[in-house]
């Protein structure tokens, strides 16, 4: 998981150095598809959804790390956006950015569970309701 974590954290711009509430949810409105692209090209098992890795600790502890990473991502380009106006300067940054993290999780882990695009768009619509 750490790679694809990775891989989709670089998507949009993210760790750009002026990225903006508007790039976090690009962000979020591509994942749907990214995660669809995953499921395509990834070996499915008898029962139906995509053969999972079986991750060591160290898999689990990169992977943690980087969402970790995240976290910190998604609080530099909140903090951004308090400094140009687009978010209000009483906004607990770092409960948004933890939230912002577990709406990566959740999109993730309905993926991997075989939720369609289009769940996950929905899903997507209301979660992203943190940011106004």
């Amino acid at each position: 998981m750490g790679e694809k974590v990775d891989q989709i954290i670089s998507l949009a711009g993210l760790r750009d150095e002026d990225m903006s509430i508007e790039d976090i949810r690009t962000f979020f409105a591509q994942l749907p598809d990214v995660l669809g692209d995953w499921q395509i090209s990834s070996p499915m098992r008898p029962g139906g959804g995509p053969v999972l890795p079986q991750g060591s600790i160290d898999d689990a502890a990169a992977a943690r790390g980087l969402l970790d990473d995240l976290t910190l991502v998604f609080r530099r380009a909140l903090e951004r956006s308090v400094s140009r106006r687009e978010l209000s300067s009483d906004e607990d940054l770092d409960g948004l950015a933890e939230s912002l993290t577990i709406i990566f999780r959740s999109v993730v882990s309905m993926s991997r569970r075989g939720h369609s695009a289009e769940d996950l768009r929905k899903y997507l619509d209301i979660a992203m309701g943190v940011l106004d």
